[in-house]
């Protein structure tokens, strides 16, 4: 039961919306790619003839050259600072940062793999008595190797 409750906090910090310096960093990232991957005169293009783009005309405009264009009218900052504020408007920052979820993630990591080393090492315990346990279908690899190479060793050795 540990092991999920550990890997259900994992999933659920993963989750967790990231912090606001680090959303305007990433927009601020999409928005200079996108500007640099449409040249303005190919962002343009479908809005030079005065009339509404045709349907067709629109399925070729991509999100990349939309983006670009908005950018080319607004300037790259003041559109980053827009769509911050529609994401503030809709509660869309997590208050957690890069660093603190690093850190919390390496903790909840740790505390997995210790629980699974403790669950594969009972394990063995009760199958050297002739009782079969079934490992659950997630059990990391990597461990079960571990402790069977650590069991094999110490046999070994006695």
């Amino acid at each position: 039961m540990q092991i999920i409750a550990a890997r259900a906090s994992i999933d659920e910090l993963q989750r967790q919306p990231r912090s606001e310096a680090e959303v305007r960093a990433a927009l601020l990232v999409v928005v200079k790619a996108a500007v640099y991957r449409n040249a303005p005169e190919s962002v343009f293009e479908l809005y030079t003839t005065g009339e509404a783009p045709e349907f067709d005309a629109m399925d070729r405009l991509s999100l990349s050259a939309f983006v670009a264009h908005q950018a080319y009218l607004m300037g790259e900052e003041a559109l980053v600072d827009r769509y911050m504020a529609l994401l503030k408007a809709a509660g869309r920052f997590g208050n957690v940062s890069s660093k603190e979820r690093d850190a919390r993630l390496a903790k909840l990591r740790t505390r997995v793999r210790e629980l699974e080393i403790a669950e594969e090492r009972s394990i063995l315990e009760i199958e050297r008595v002739g009782h079969v346990i079934l490992r659950r279908p997630d059990a990391d690899p990597e461990v079960l190797f571990e402790v069977w190479s650590e069991t094999r060793t110490s046999k070994e050795a006695a």
